[in-house]
C-alpha cells in the first residue's frame, strides 16, 4: 500500500462505500448527494478523483462486473 494523506473527501468516499459494500463512483457520488449535499457540496469530479487515488493507494479494490 502507497504512503497516502487522508483528505476528508477521502474519508467521505471511504465511509459511502463501507456503507454501501461494493459501489461504483457513480453510487458514491448518488450516496453524497443523497445524504452530505445538504451540508457539503461534493462536486462529481472530486468523487471519481478520490476514487482513484485510493484504488493507486491500495485503499480500494476494483471488481470486475
Amino acid at each position: 500500500m502507497a504512503d497516502v494523506r487522508l483528505t476528508t473527501p477521502s474519508y467521505l468516499v471511504l465511509g459511502i462505500i463501507d456503507k454501501l459494500g461494493e459501489a461504483s463512483a457513480y453510487d458514491v457520488k448518488g450516496e453524497a448527494a443523497r445524504t452530505v449535499a445538504p451540508f457539503w457540496s461534493v462536486p462529481h469530479a472530486q468523487v471519481y478523483a478520490q476514487c482513484d487515488r485510493l484504488l493507486e493507494a491500495g485503499l480500494l479494490s476494483q471488481g470486475l462486473r
